[in-house]
């Protein structure tokens, strides 16, 4: 179960009829399952195309194959006058994989392997994000399918971190919800390891705390609005042989068949 972090990039999408199944972008293989089991559950029998707009990099564990799949199922019930509901979102989602819960309104609680807990903590809080990628690749299915046990230690870290993102988002209180982050972080080291991150964590004294992808490569610095370019350039000078770039947290939700990254 995960808290979502919903951002301003986005996964557009578009869908029209056409001859022979399903047809998707080169590699959006797990588009194409979702989108036919959408039109076995609708008792569909057209075929359909799915034009996608990503805008970030696969295997970064930043939940893009996630935004395309809620993009493209919403472009499809569109195409077919249709609405789809969260709840079906989520079952044809988790079917295809371990998913976001970034099609939920504002920030939500999600149960990324089952579905079974599905709520919106709160709106969006006023915070920006920079985000360093040292490299590499993560195979999220792979990653999800590793049995992984926390021990009583780090499950009642983890349980304390959870408490301090919830209420530090219903609260607006942004050092809470950054602790809580970091917390989160650091007991994700075990399972996927992040060489820099407590040098970065050192490198950004000052900032409400960092999070990272469980399931992925990116490191994300939790700050004010207005001091984005500033730990921009500080991370820049620090870590040069990383990919540096800035975002806003934002509400998640579908918009028009578009959908945040998270």
């Amino acid at each position: 179960m995960h808290i979502t972090c919903p951002i301003n990039i986005y996964s557009r999408s578009a869908a029209r009829i056409c001859a022979g199944g399903v047809k998707v972008p080169l590699g959006k293989v797990k588009v194409k399952s979702a989108i036919e089991l959408f039109l076995k559950q609708r008792q569909l029998k057209s075929g359909v195309e799915i034009d996608l707009n990503s805008e970030l990099e696969t295997g970064k564990g930043m939940s893009s194959s996630s935004a395309d799949i809620v993009a493209a199922l919403d472009a499809a019930a569109n195409l077919f006058s249709s609405d789809i509901s969260k709840k079906e979102m989520a079952v044809i989602a988790l079917s295809v994989e371990p998913t976001d819960g970034i099609f939920l309104d504002g920030i939500a609680v999600f149960d990324h392997h089952r579905g079974l807990v599905a709520k919106t903590i709160g709106t969006v809080p006023q915070l920006g994000v920079v985000f360093l990628d040292f490299g590499g690749f993560v195979n999220t299915v792979d990653f999800a399918s590793q049995r992984i046990q926390y021990d009583h230690e780090e499950l009642r870290r983890l349980k304390h971190a959870f408490a301090l993102v919830e209420n530090g988002i219903i609260k607006r209180d942004y050092w809470m919800l950054g602790a809580g982050a970091t917390i989160s972080a650091r007991v994700n080291q075990r399972f996927l390891f992040k060489p820099q991150l407590e040098a970065v964590i050192l490198a950004v004294a000052g900032a409400y705390g960092v999070n990272v992808a469980h399931s992925g490569t990116v490191i994300g610095v939790l700050v004010e609005l207005t001091c984005l370019d500033e730990y921009r350039q500080r991370l820049k000078a620090l870590f040069p042989q990383a990919k540096i770039a800035t975002a806003h947290i934002v509400d998640g939700g579908v918009r028009n068949n578009v959908c945040a990254y998270s």
